[in-house]
């Protein structure tokens, strides 16, 4: 939770994980302070109305029980099986996970994009930063940075 304490004491204003396995948000970290581009393996959004639900649970694991082989790229349904809470809804509730082979989430990926048009100074902690797009958001700060 050390991210999230930085975050809570402003020392830190944004967070961009390319890990699924939601440990950022599960410390804490505000929803509106994270870009998750690779998706949350705990976080399932309905079809219909686009709520989000962050379980405790791996939404991955489909209600057979069986848990989806996540780099497998020809298993394009992201269908958990469950749906939205909303009575006046019900709408198919779907992972987040990107898959191999499958385009990022654009909203998460041009918030990314945005905030390191921003920033000052980008950490980059427990990646090899090899995996495009996202291995290009530090160049950004760099870029950034050779402006001024």
């Amino acid at each position: 939770n050390c991210i999230a304490d930085l975050i809570q004491q402003n020392k830190i204003k944004f967070v961009v994980s390319t890990n699924i396995d939601g440990l950022h948000r599960k410390s804490g970290v505000p929803a509106d302070k994270i870009a998750e581009i690779h998706g949350n393996c705990y976080l399932e959004t309905c079809c219909k109305c686009k709520k989000q639900y962050l379980r405790a649970f791996n939404c991955t694991v489909r209600n057979s029980g069986r848990i989806e082989d996540i780099s497998d790229a020809s298993d394009t349904d992201h269908r958990t099986g469950r749906v939205c809470d909303d009575e006046e809804c019900r709408g198919e509730l779907k992972d987040s996970i990107v898959k191999f082979g499958e385009n990022l989430h654009v909203v998460d990926y041009q918030k990314a994009s945005a905030i390191g048009e921003d920033m000052d100074l980008a950490i980059v902690i427990g990646s090899s930063m090899r995996v495009s797009p996202a291995c290009n958001l530090p160049r950004r700060v760099i870029r950034n940075n050779q402006k001024g």
